[in-house]
């Protein structure tokens, strides 16, 4: 989850968006902060980061696989989320064991690969050859998702995931996001200042 802070100046940097000389400056005047709460995304993004997204990024396409996006959630509108696109319109997704297929085929998120292993639920191939079915992540044991879940995503709606995927409320439980529902782009990583960064 993510919460927003507004600054005094958002109205003044929507005004100057109609003379704004350049896309990146538009960008850059409609970005809003967010601060990240709870560990859904880890190991990608970690509690009290603080985030800025962009409102323009999909103001002509819509949001690509692998996307992390801030979005409201579906039934509680006052909620913001942070997760990643992993399904788009027009596929069929199947998500078992926290592996994710699209239209019948595994999906590869290298975004998922940590330090010593992957995030990963282990395959049959890793069971049968003795190793581990469980990830110790953050000091807890996060066990996959033992539950088959699939949708078909219609026009417009987007199924997203977290990255700790034993731990994130997402498409799994309340289903499929309408693009209206999703604020924007997360953009720029920038505080703790050592996380400062572009994000991928």
């Amino acid at each position: 989850m993510v919460m927003q802070y507004f600054h005094p100046l958002d109205m003044v940097f929507k005004a100057l968006l109609k003379f704004g000389p350049t896309y990146r400056l538009a960008e850059l005047l409609t970005a809003v902060r967010f601060v990240v709460h709870g560990d859904s995304m880890q190991p990608s993004f970690a509690r009290d980061q603080y985030i800025l997204v962009s409102r323009l990024s999909y103001r002509e396409d819509g949001p690509a696989r692998g996307d992390v996006v801030v979005l409201r959630h579906p039934h509680q509108w006052r909620r913001n989320y942070i997760k990643r696109v992993v399904g788009l319109p027009g596929e069929d997704i199947r998500v078992e064991g926290g592996r994710v297929f699209a239209n019948g085929q595994l999906l590869e998120e290298p975004y998922l690969k940590i330090e010593g292993g992957s995030l990963n639920p282990p395959s049959a191939d890793d069971e049968a050859s003795g190793q581990l079915s469980a990830l110790s992540i953050g000091g807890f044991l996060d066990q996959p998702d033992e539950q088959v879940h699939e949708c078909f995503l219609g026009e417009g709606e987007y199924f997203v995931m977290g990255d700790n995927r034993a731990h994130s409320d997402d498409s799994r439980s309340f289903g499929p996001v309408d693009r209206e529902l999703i604020v924007g782009k997360a953009w720029i990583r920038y505080w703790p200042r050592c996380d400062w960064g572009v994000i991928s």
